[in-house]
């Protein structure tokens, strides 16, 4: 499972927009359901699967934000400097939190190796 949670966390920034790219993409290929080389049937069996894809993403993403939404601060800006693309701020964020809570490098290791488990718990109970 926690291969997973990272996918999906290192994915999370980006289904937002592979949304919205689905839903074109079958908004698209409905209006343009005549120039198909596949049968109506086919067609529609497709479009229906594809519309199954883009509510389970959305149904991810929604997931995703109810578990970030019961993190503290603390751990969201964790998560944000590891995997939503925020790793140029690691140093900033290490001397800052060195400076008032005395912080090292090991126990900011630490603390994502905890969160890691936390949030695999976290996800697991939201049924991912």
């Amino acid at each position: 499972m926690e291969n997973y949670v990272k996918v999906i966390l290192y994915g999370y920034p980006l289904l937002k927009t592979v949304g919205k790219d689905y839903e074109a993409h079958v908004f698209n290929k409905a209006v343009l359901s005549y120039d198909s080389p596949m049968t109506a049937e086919k067609l529609a069996e497709y479009l229906a699967g594809e519309i199954l894809e883009m509510r389970r993403l959305e149904w991810l993403k929604k997931t995703v934000e109810d578990v970030l939404e019961r993190l503290q601060e603390e751990e969201r800006e964790l998560l944000s400097l590891r995997y939503f693309g925020k790793i140029n701020r690691l140093r900033d964020f290490l001397k800052r939190k060195a400076e008032e809570e005395g912080w090292s490098e090991r126990k900011y290791f630490r603390k994502q190796k905890n969160l890691e488990g936390k949030i695999t718990a976290m996800f697991e109970g939201a049924g991912v």
